[in-house]
């Protein structure tokens, strides 16, 4: 009697063992589920982060700029922008012959004549000061310059 006791008890610890060890199997599945399916807190903040600094689809901030062009001078000889802003400069020649180049980023409108105007635009991506001028003849040199900052 007391053998066949001590069998059913031997019995019993295998099964409850076994049941407890499929549960604890169970459990850690459902652990490595949630880890893999769930974002991580630092992952969810990083997401909106990118968002809200523009590396979505959101658009970007416009800065429009109007430039008289004279003999031998600008108006306004200092331009401050942001840097990431779409830059439109509209250049207006008030007298003479003259075009608007922007050193540094390579861009810049025609040589064009007194009562004309010409638009460029540009992605101000790069900081620090930038001078812009007149390349028809000696104009830069006789002080058709000015200066683009980028902040």
């Amino acid at each position: 009697m007391a053998k066949k006791i001590g069998i059913i008890l031997i019995v019993a610890v295998i099964i409850v063992s076994g049941v407890v060890f499929l549960n604890l199997e169970k459990i850690e599945e459902e652990n490595t589920l949630a880890e893999t399916t769930l974002p991580i807190p630092n992952q969810i903040e990083s997401e909106n982060d990118a968002i809200n600094n523009g590396s979505s689809s959101s658009p970007l901030v416009e800065r429009k700029i109007s430039v008289v062009g004279s003999n031998y001078a600008f108006n306004p000889k200092i331009i401050e922008v942001n840097q990431g802003e779409k830059v439109t400069i509209t250049f207006q020649n008030a007298g003479g012959f003259h075009d608007f180049q922007i050193e540094g980023y390579g861009v810049g409108t025609e040589k064009i004549n007194s009562g004309q105007e010409q638009s460029i635009s540009f992605i101000a991506d790069k900081t620090g000061s930038f001078v812009f001028y007149c390349s028809v003849g000696q104009h830069r040199a006789q002080g058709m310059v000015g200066t683009l900052i980028v902040k």
